[in-house]
């Protein structure tokens, strides 16, 4: 197993070992559980060598905190929070992806003023990878336990704005409320079973997503949206299983369930349900997308490769006012025997020279694996 695909199974335990949905909020009791459960989830031998030290990586989770709080540490403000809405309001489509490009954009005074989350847990996980490489056992466990903390907090709606303790919003210490006293008067209730960890591919991408999930949580939450729309293209990879049984809702929740577990973990799953029946949650399927039209709603369109012209014409027209709205797709993984929408919006931005950022990865951003990495090279070079 190499360097960084260790690294990346130990992310994907620490990210998904934590309590139930029910629970998404950590102080030092969860921080402690959430790392002792990640080490039960992690595959031989990672799981023998982190369980020899599972009393380590339970004291050292509260560990960033304790800099923070307690020895005023200055740089260990920003790595706990990203504050979105003090990066500008289309802050989730702009925002560089990877520490360096962070760094090349803005001073030093900027991100210690607005935080640096996402790109604390791309930096750490490129450090512990390189302690995997060295077989440097000491830094392994200190980098490990600390990753834990910041995944933890990525989950956390709090930890993306800038009204963090309810100041701006008569909600003062809700901070500590909902990540420290209501986690420990019911912790021992929880479900840290979290099973077996699946392995982390894509680091970068997954933790922007887990950022963006947990934003629109936070907005909905304040009241600063009224909706989240869930939509993507119902196109299978492959030979089609055949038609889904039940009703329209039940058909495309299939097709939506990786956005939907990763909102409905961030809000627990009660406010989730209550949020669907009230229709404050829509998952919206393009067959009966006509004639409907959103405001005041983040929006979320997943796999838009597979949208033709006419359908993400038909989307992106459906817009209102006081929406944010993100597209996710690669027009290299497209299904469709004809153009792909995502395609056509890229040329029509470009040649008109539209207002809309556009972020995009290359092969040099390939994390999955080196083997990924060089198949994928290889169906590039031969143009397949």
């Amino acid at each position: 197993m190499n360097a960084r695909l260790r690294s990346g199974c130990l992310a994907l335990a620490l990210l998904l070992a934590g309590p139930r949905p029910a629970a998404r909020a950590w102080g030092a009791w969860a921080h402690e559980h959430i790392n002792r459960g990640a080490v039960l989830s992690l595959p031989e031998p990672l799981r023998t060598f982190f369980y020899n030290h599972a009393d380590f990586m339970t004291e050292e989770s509260v560990m960033p905190d304790v800099r923070k709080n307690l020895l005023n540490d200055k740089a260990e403000f920003p790595r706990h929070s990203i504050f979105l809405e003090s990066y500008g309001p289309d802050a989730l489509r702009s925002l560089p992806r990877t520490w360096t490009e962070a760094q090349q954009r803005f001073s030093p005074e900027t991100l210690a003023k607005n935080g640096t989350l996402p790109w604390t847990i791309e930096d750490l996980t490129d450090k512990l990878t390189e302690a995997f490489r060295r077989r440097d056992k000491g830094m392994i466990l200190f980098l490990a336990a600390s990753l834990g903390h910041y995944i933890g907090d990525a989950q956390v709606p709090l930890h993306t704005t800038s009204n963090n303790n309810g100041q701006f919003t008569g909600q003062m210490d809700i901070h500590p409320l909902f990540e420290g006293q209501l986690v420990e008067m019911f912790g021992p209730g929880y479900d840290l079973n979290a099973g077996p960890a699946p392995y982390f591919a894509d680091l970068t991408g997954t933790t922007w997503r887990m950022i963006a999930a947990t934003h629109a949580a936070d907005l909905y939450r304040h009241k600063q949206i009224s909706k989240i729309i869930i939509t993507r293209p119902n196109v299978p990879c492959g030979r089609s299983l055949g038609f889904f049984p039940g009703s329209l809702k039940d058909k495309f929740a299939p097709w939506a369930s990786p956005i939907v577990e990763a909102i409905k973990e961030r809000m627990g799953s009660a406010a989730f349900e209550i949020a669907l029946k009230n229709e404050n949650i829509e998952m919206v399927p393009f067959e009966v997308m006509r004639g409907r039209s959103w405001k005041d709603a983040f929006v979320i369109l997943d796999e838009a490769q597979n949208t033709t012209p006419a359908e993400i014409k038909t989307f992106l027209t459906r817009v209102g006012e006081d929406c944010t709205v993100v597209i996710n797709g690669d027009v290299s993984q497209c299904d469709l025997p004809e153009a792909s929408g995502l395609k056509t919006v890229l040329h029509l931005i470009r040649s008109n020279d539209l207002p809309v950022p556009v972020i995009e990865f290359t092969l040099a951003d390939i994390v999955r694996s080196g083997l990924c990495a060089m198949w994928v090279k290889a169906f590039e070079a031969a143009r397949i």
